[in-house]
């Protein structure tokens, strides 16, 4: 560990860990860097494991601004970034229950891929009402491995036959992460 990060997990509430603790890609580490994420706060280090090392099915919980978004996002990212699969399908679908948060919810995964990756320019598609569909099936066509939706607007995409790519996830079990938020 670095003297940023031992002072800020001196800061950081009790159940913080620093980010050498973690198995984390030089780019993923670059991209948190960048936002002066030195430590996983108590909900982000409590789900990393679960989410990452072993796969599992979690429930978690836990107050507003405690850093849920990034609890499973980073782990979701970092295992979507070490994927191999070619296939243009979405690998991780995140449900949000406002366009604000699923906003929210895509600009924070997309801020955790490194620079210059190529999958960045089609990462992440943000499904939601008030935006244009047709920009929506655009993104969607080309496979993004991450979708951020509400589930109003997917339904009426998905039920109208315009979200092919996201059907095709969910009956061909493509789909590794399903978050509802």
């Amino acid at each position: 560990q670095d003297r940023a990060s031992d002072a800020a997990l001196a800061s950081a509430p009790a159940g913080s860990r620093a980010l050498g603790d973690f198995a984390l890609s030089t780019g993923t580490r670059q991209a948190l860097d960048k936002r002066g994420i030195k430590v996983l706060f108590p909900i982000q280090a409590a789900t990393f494991a679960a989410i990452f090392d072993a796969g599992k099915d979690l429930l978690a919980r836990a107050r507003t601004g405690t850093g849920k978004t990034l609890a499973f996002a980073l782990p979701v990212v970092e295992k979507l970034l070490l994927d191999k699969a070619t296939q243009r399908a979405p690998r991780a679908l995140v449900l949000a229950p406002t366009r604000e948060l699923a906003a929210q919810i895509a600009a924070h995964a997309l801020a955790l891929l490194p620079e210059g990756h190529p999958a960045r320019g089609r990462a992440v598609c943000c499904v939601v009402g008030g935006l244009s569909e047709q920009k929506q099936e655009r993104v969607l066509a080309k496979g993004p491995p991450i979708v951020v939706a509400t589930p109003g607007r997917l339904w009426e995409l998905v039920d109208g036959g315009k979200a092919a790519p996201v059907r095709r996830a969910l009956e061909e079990r493509t789909l590794r992460f399903l978050v509802l938020d």
